[in-house]
């Protein structure tokens, strides 16, 4: 049995911590809770630099927990984020197999990371483990920031989360533990960061954008150059003027906005439905506004569409086509389209994979074609004669390793590449 130990920094957190913390308790053995905060955060701690609102009434719930895992330390301030970082490893004990090192907005589910741990234990070449990165909305600092911690610009939306523990880990590189010699980096397909994104509220998004922007200028980044000397009141002017907690181009807060929060969010991560309403209510396919954006644009009313995986994908699609065949083999996924009485929706129910149905529909049948279910290189090779000449197929996370051969396939079998939106790659039949 693997001894998992938690490893986190915390700063006004109380929008999610509660839920964080309920994620994974019940399946590790430690959890270090640090609270702090950089000198160049002052103006959003107390004065000792610790949290100012709720987050220490949530710990202290845990704390009286009769397991007693929590270990908290009130460090206060510090000069950088790493030494809050160091401070969780010096309370991390001798025998501790991993170290995990989760944030305080996001949200796990308990078999999806049982399943990471065993991997780091059944490879012992493994010292650090990405996991794919879910983001619930979009902001400002969101995304970009997020980017920059993946480990290479190819990886896409994934960050180092797990570690194999040696007694003597440092931390370099950020808030990341040294990568040992003759250890590997590895990403983790089967585990998911649900992150939830800072804050349920508009006034607290406003105040946390408004601190972002003040640490940058205390520490003399080239970030928001054009606001520095600004007062609080005109940067938070400048903040409503840009929209960034409103505009569903910039932000989508499903917690806020379908009044379900925090039901919804852990129900979703249960059963794997993106329960994913931006500000205008709209169910949205889970991939990046890129890809939304572009599918937009390319669906006509006249269209007949297949799809592989149904969901918000079919919800979505629904009032934009003629006609979807949608074909899952998951009931709770077909019990969740079919809630929204959807007139033009032909849903199937079916065993994996799916060729011997797909096999029997006539060639050129669809003007788009979307892959985004399980068995995906097996959808690819059994419909890529179902596409009309000319049309376009979707297929998510493409760019995952176990899905080259199902790209190559298209690459060399009358497809080319049209478009990159983040994780999900369109391509086109051109003969």
């Amino acid at each position: 049995m693997s001894k998992v130990v938690v490893g986190m920094i915390v700063l006004n957190e109380e929008d999610y911590l509660r839920y964080c913390l309920e994620s994974f308790y019940n399946i590790v053995d430690k959890i270090i809770i640090v609270e702090g905060a950089e000198h160049s955060s002052h103006f959003a701690a107390s004065p000792e630099g610790l949290s100012t609102d709720k987050t220490p009434e949530i710990i202290r719930s845990f704390e009286e927990q009769p397991e007693h895992k929590i270990v908290w330390i009130r460090k206060g301030f510090v000069d950088h984020q790493r030494e809050l970082r160091q401070e969780c490893l010096k309370h991390v004990d001798p025998d501790t197999d991993i170290f995990f090192c989760p944030d305080g907005d996001e949200v796990y589910d308990e078999k999806e990371l049982k399943e990471a741990f065993q991997h780091i234990m059944d490879h012992g070449e493994i010292h650090r483990v990405a996991l794919d990165h879910i983001l619930f909305c979009e902001d400002f600092s969101h995304v970009k920031y997020d980017l920059d911690l993946c480990i290479t610009a190819e990886s896409g939306m994934s960050m180092l989360r797990l570690y194999r523990h040696f007694p003597d880990a440092v931390i370099e590189n950020g808030l990341h533990i040294a990568l040992k010699e003759g250890y590997k980096d590895v990403r983790f397909h089967l585990t998911n960061i649900y992150h939830l994104g800072w804050v349920r509220s508009e006034e607290r998004l406003i105040k946390k954008m408004l601190w972002t922007i003040k640490r940058h200028h205390d520490r003399n980044t080239d970030e928001y150059l054009d606001l520095k000397g600004f007062s609080d009141e005109q940067i938070i002017e400048w903040i409503k003027k840009e929209n960034y907690p409103v505009n569903p181009q910039k932000r989508y807060n499903l917690y806020k906005y379908n009044g379900k929060y925090p039901a919804s969010v852990l129900n979703a991560i249960k059963s794997r439905i993106p329960l994913y309403f931006p500000p205008d209510g709209e169910a949205r396919p889970w991939f990046h506004i890129t890809a939304i954006d572009y599918l937009r644009n390319y669906l006509k009313p006249y269209m007949n569409i297949l799809e592989f995986g149904a969901g918000n994908s079919t919800v979505w699609f629904s009032p934009r086509v003629k006609r979807i065949v949608s074909l899952e083999h998951d009931q709770k996924f077909a019990d969740y389209v079919a809630a929204n009485n959807l007139d033009n929706v032909e849903m199937n129910v079916l065993p994996r994979p799916y060729n011997g149905f797909v096999n029997n529909i006539p060639d050129q049948s669809f003007d788009f074609i979307l892959i985004d279910g399980r068995d995906r290189n097996e959808c690819a090779m059994s419909a890529f004669k179902k596409l009309k000449v000319g049309s376009l197929l979707a297929w998510d996370d493409a760019e995952r390793a176990e899905y080259k051969e199902g790209v190559n396939f298209l690459l060399s079998n009358g497809y080319e590449l049209v478009e990159k939106c983040f994780e999900t790659l369109m391509f086109r039949r051109v003969k």
